[in-house]
């Protein structure tokens, strides 16, 4: 399956980023430290590509414009908060499966694709944690690039900070922007809910 296909179905993407305006300078308090192995599981509903404008949701009801797929998906790589609010995922590898290819012939699992992540945190109380990422996909064809945000997720902390969970509970719009030489040609919405898991493995 193509890279491209990848970034319909799922999730993120990779490349060199934009990274969004770090969190509100603080202390020591409100600020992490290190990185963590994470692992990532998610459902997505997306319409199809199609050049822009190119509307998948109401905005005012979330109700589907187009016909769409569901596609879930599983994800590992390495997340790594900074002192100056800016938390990146680097190695993200990701498979999907895609609900519909059921019938004899079909392959309903994808290729491993690889992207990559960064964006502003927060971290207030000492427990309670958020981030926006901006996705890459690595695509392997010169001059092609494929690019989802926002990729919004919250939860807790452990207090020994060896451990977080976040989701994206309330299935916020998502935008996928497939770009040739720097022109956007396609794009899609798509909404998912996810859930990360995070274990540190260094400081």
């Amino acid at each position: 399956m193509s890279a491209c296909r990848l970034a319909l179905g799922l999730l993120v993407c990779a490349g060199a980023l934009a990274v969004g305006s770090p969190a509100q300078a603080g202390g020591a308090k409100d600020r992490l430290h290190g990185a963590y192995g994470m692992t990532l599981s998610q459902t997505c509903v997306f319409p199809p590509l199609a050049p822009p404008p190119n509307p998948g949701f109401d905005p005012a009801t979330g109700a589907l414009l187009q016909p769409a797929e569901i596609v879930s998906a599983t994800s590992t790589g390495i997340m790594r908060f900074a002192d100056d609010g800016v938390v990146t995922l680097e190695q993200g590898v990701l498979s999907e499966i895609f609900q519909p290819r059921v019938q004899p012939g079909q392959v309903p699992v994808g290729a491993r694709n690889a992207y990559r992540c960064a964006g502003p945190y927060t971290f207030a109380d000492q427990r309670e944690l958020s981030i926006d990422l901006t996705c890459d996909v690595l695509v392997p064809r010169p001059g092609v690039a494929i690019r989802i945000t926002p990729f919004q997720l919250s939860g807790y902390v452990s207090r020994s900070r060896e451990s977080i969970n976040l989701a994206a509970l309330e299935g916020n719009v998502q935008l996928l922007e497939l770009s040739v030489d720097g022109q956007v040609v396609q794009t899609r919405e798509r909404v998912c809910l996810q859930h990360l898991t995070l274990d540190r493995i260094r400081d």
